[in-house]
């Protein structure tokens, strides 16, 4: 009878470790994901940063008009 017993035990903690495990995958991945969603943002912004840096009036950085959003990073 303590066979079984002990194979539940083994089980049980195998179970408790690779939950943990798929867990802490899961947030390291996630984590990944929101951070590099940050990456346009940042890239349009130094961007910016670099042309108004080189002296060009703010009229000629920005461009005319509405941009949509969903055709350019600009």
């Amino acid at each position: 009878m303590t066979i079984p017993r002990q194979l539940l035990k083994q089980w049980a903690l195998l179970a408790v470790v690779s939950t943990i495990l798929c867990g802490l995958v899961y947030l390291a991945l996630q984590q990944y994901i929101r951070a590099s969603a940050n990456d346009p943002q940042i890239q349009i912004s130094e961007d910016m940063a670099r042309v108004l840096g080189s002296g060009q009036p703010i009229q000629q950085v920005l461009p005319p008009g509405r941009v949509e959003i969903t055709q350019t990073l600009y």
